[in-house]
Order: structure tokens, then sequence, then C-alpha cells
């Protein structure tokens, strides 16, 4: 019969891609390994994993059947998790993962708050794009989302926490800077740094674009870049603008390494979002985090 050690067995070799290692992540021998999991592939009459020299390869029965035993190791690991929390409100794990501009200028000041309300609590924050984070609440890999965008997916429940805006910034002494009145068709005559697709930020910009008929591909040309610093980067030393969150640019628009300049009609306030998978009910500490992160919104 198929046990949980079986499945635990496999799953961490195929996770690790090492019979030795899955053993020392287990506090196991690698003979005691070996052993489940020639026991589970007797149980099915099926080979799962080929022994290699540079390591393991599943067969196709073995990726069929791994879809399934992670789904089980992990529910497994939700369920052990949420009794702990049961048992003592006040502890247990959580996993946040945030966009950019939550992740790097919002959340760390609420996670030193949060901490001392519940000091027994073991709570992580990761730091993704707003897609990945989406993407990460759905494969329940994380059970709370910070995003700076609503989430358009009937999964995913979002809840408005914060105000922020995406302003155009340039460098000081840049030829926008000399209009008394800046429309979008005037910065559409320079080129732009944008964040990598899946930014909230880069989202926003795109959406209001389009409702004035325009695209990125209408600027003079358009580089892309991963994350905020480089996009500022890329600005203090070139013609070009960007649209980046103000709470990006603040220490740069303080130092006036950089200048914002508001464009006529063209206004990128947002909200960021606390979001969560709707299809999984809420562990009690997730729902005190929510509840917690929703006293403190604007």
């Amino acid at each position: 019969m198929i046990n949980y050690k079986h499945l635990l067995a496999f799953v961490t070799v195929v996770r690790k891609k090492s019979f030795t290692i899955a053993a020392k992540e287990l506090f196991m021998t690698q003979p005691a390994i070996s052993w489940q999991i020639k026991n589970l592939e007797g149980e099915i009459d099926l080979q799962l994993i080929e022994r290699k020299e540079r390591g393991t390869k599943l067969t196709e029965a073995g990726k069929q059947f791994y879809v399934y035993a992670e789904k089980i190791i992990k529910a497994h690991e939700q369920l052990i998790e949420e009794m702990k929390q049961l048992k003592c409100m006040e502890k247990g794990k959580l996993i946040v993962g945030a966009s950019t501009v939550p992740g790097e200028y919002i959340l760390p000041a609420y996670m030193s708050s949060f901490k001392d309300a519940y000091p027994a609590t073991d709570v992580m924050v990761t730091t993704t794009s707003s897609d990945e984070v989406v993407e990460s609440l759905i494969s329940e890999d994380i059970h709370i989302g910070v995003v700076g965008m609503k989430v358009d997916d009937s999964r995913i429940e979002s809840k408005p926490f914060k105000k922020d805006k995406v302003i155009m910034i340039v460098k000081d002494g840049h030829p926008l800077l000399r209009l008394d009145k800046v429309c979008i068709k005037d910065v559409l005559a320079y080129p732009i740094v944008v964040r990598e697709k899946g930014s909230a930020s880069r989202r926003v910009l795109e959406d209001k674009m389009e409702t004035k008929g325009l695209k990125l591909k209408n600027f003079a040309y358009f580089t892309e870049l991963s994350g905020n610093r480089s996009a500022i980067t890329a600005v203090k030393n070139s013609n070009s603008v960007a649209f980046v969150s103000s709470l990006v640019a603040g220490d740069s628009l303080a130092l006036g390494c950089v200048k914002a300049v508001e464009v006529d009609d063209f206004d990128l306030s947002r909200n960021i979002y606390l979001i969560h998978n709707k299809l999984k009910t809420l562990s009690p500490l997730s729902e005190t985090f929510l509840n917690f992160m929703l006293k403190q919104k604007d």
C-alpha cells in the first residue's frame, strides 16, 4: 500500500534531483530513500525514476505521478500548519508574495509591526512581479499576495490597501522641463524605459495609454529593464523618460537626481491590493494578517 513516506521520499528526490541530497533533507540514509522509491514503484508496478550518473530523470509515468504526489504533500503540509495555528493562534508560518514596490517600499515597516504583535509567528516575504505573485497564489506556494493592480481573475480576491501614484521622471535639464504644459504626445518624441512584462506599474501605464489609443511602440523607442532602480539610473544618464511609483522615486527626487513631470490628462493613480486565493479557505494566521493589514489602510 502506498503511504505518505513513499510519496514524501519520491517528491523530495524529484525536487532535489538527487537521492543523496533528498536523504540529507529527510534525515535518512541513501539506501533508505532508495528502498522507499523501490517499494513505491513495486506498489504501482511502474518505474518512476531513472537513475543517471548525473542525477535522476523522471519517466513518463513518473511525470504524471509527481503532479498528484506533490499536491498530496502540499495538502499534508498545509493541514499540519493550520492545525498548529488552531492550537495556538500566535504560532505558525506565513508566506507573503509581493510585487516590487510593496515588497521593497511598503511591507517592511508593516512586517515589523506584525511581528511585534505576534512575535511567535514565522513570516517570510518573497518579492517578484505581480503576475508571478498571482501564479504563486493559485499554485498555493504563498498564502497572501500584495500587488500594485487589481487582479482580473475569478479565483482571486483583491482588497484595496494603499494608494500610490505612478509618475513620469526625467533627468535634470531635460527638454520637457522647459514646456509650460506637457501632453502625452510631447512625451512620445523621447525614448521610454519600462519595467519587464508582468510588472504592475507597466500594466498601469499600458492600460492608460490604451485609453488614448497609444502603445509603447508609439514612443521614439522603448527599453525594457528589470527593476525600478535600473529605470531611474537609465533616466539620469539619458534623455529617456520613465513612469515609476512615486514611492520608488521619492529619494531620487529629494536629492534632485531626477525631476517629476506632470503629464496633462494622464493621471496614473492606483491602489496597492492585498490578494488571496478565494478557492482556498484562509488559515487563521492568514486571516489575522489580512485583518491587521487592512486596519492600516489609507
